[in-house]
C-alpha cells in the first residue's frame, strides 16, 4: 500500500522528534509550511522510507534521512533551501531521480548529522559532536538512474570497506549526473565515482561552474570497464586540495 500523509501549517514544540516517518512506501508532496522549535531533535525523520510518485521536500523544517529509497519511475525533489541530514552509516538510493533545486541564495544542503552548520543542532547534542569525512556512506545512483543538482553542496560523505571504497556521490550504469553551481567536499574518498561496469552501457558526467575539493582521495573517479563508455564533462570549476589525483579517468 502507498501511505498519504499531509501536514501543513503546523507547529511542532517540546517534543523528541517533530515527526518521524517510517517504514513507508509514500509520495511525500504535502509536508510544508511547518515549524519546529524546542524538539530534542528538530528534524523530519525519514526512516527506511520508500519515496514513490514525485516526493518534494520543502525548505520550512530540516530532514534526517536513514536509509532512504526513490524507486525507478519516481523522483524526489528538493526545493531552494533545503537542509538534508543524513545519519551515521546511511545512504540515499536513488533508483529513479534525484533533482535539487538550489538557487545561488538559497542552496541545498546534503549533509552529516553532526553538521550544525546549516539547519541548527539536529543531533540535539549541543556541541558535542563536529562533523567528518565518512560520516554518512553515499548517495547511490543505481542503473538507469538520474541525478541533478542545482546550486547544493555535499559533504561529509563516504564509505570505506576492506577491499573497497565508494565516493559521496556514486554513479552505476547507463546513468546520467549533472551538477552545476555546486560543491562536493570532505568525502572519505573520492568526492564523485562513477563506476560503469556494464559492458554495454553509456554512463553521463557533466560538471559546470562547480567545486570539488577537500576529498580524501580523487576529487572525481570514472570508471568503465570491458566496452562500457563514460562521458565526461568537467567546464568552468575548481577542482582543489583532494588527497588524491583531481580527476582520474580510466
Amino acid at each position: 500500500s502507498v501511505d498519504t500523509l499531509v501536514l501543513t501549517g503546523n507547529s511542532f514544540t517540546n517534543n523528541s522528534i517533530p515527526v518521524q516517518i517510517s517504514n513507508s512506501s509514500i509520495e511525500l508532496s504535502q509536508v510544508y509550511n511547518n515549524s519546529a522549535s524546542g524538539n530534542t531533535y528538530n528534524a523530519i525523520l525519514l526512516y527506511y522510507d520508500t519515496l514513490t510518485g514525485v516526493s518534494i521536500l520543502h525548505a520550512d523544517v530540516p530532514y534526517r534521512m536513514q536509509n532512504v529509497t526513490v524507486p525507478s519511475g519516481s523522483e524526489l525533489q528538493m526545493q531552494a533551501g533545503v537542509v538534508t541530514k543524513i545519519a551515521t552509516s546511511s545512504l540515499l538510493t536513488i533508483n529513479g531521480s534525484l533533482v535539487t533545486q538550489g538557487t545561488s541564495t538559497q542552496k541545498v544542503y546534503i549533509t552529516s548529522y553532526k553538521d550544525d552548520s546549516v539547519g541548527g543542532d539536529t543531533n540535539g547534542d549541543g556541541s558535542a559532536s563536529s562533523p567528518a569525512p565518512g560520516d554518512w556512506n553515499y548517495i547511490n545512483f543505481g542503473n538507469n538512474a538520474s541525478g541533478t543538482f542545482d546550486h547544493t553542496i555535499v559533504r561529509y560523505g563516504g564509505y570505506l570497506t576492506t577491499y573497497d571504497y565508494y565516493g559521496s556521490i556514486r554513479m552505476l550504469s547507463n546513468g546520467t549526473l549533472t551538477l552545476r553551481d555546486s560543491e562536493v567536499s570532505y568525502a572519505l574518498k573520492q568526492g564523485i565515482e562513477v563506476n560503469n561496469t556494464d559492458s554495454s552501457a553509456i554512463t553521463s558526467l557533466i560538471i559546470e561552474r562547480s567545486t570539488i575539493a577537500n576529498n580524501g582521495s580523487y576529487g572525481v573517479q570514472a570508471a568503465a570497464y570491458s566496452t562500457g563508455t563514460n562521458n565526461v564533462s568537467i567546464t568552468n570549476s575548481t577542482i582543489r586540495d583532494n588527497g588524491g589525483i583531481g580527476v582520474y579517468v580510466s
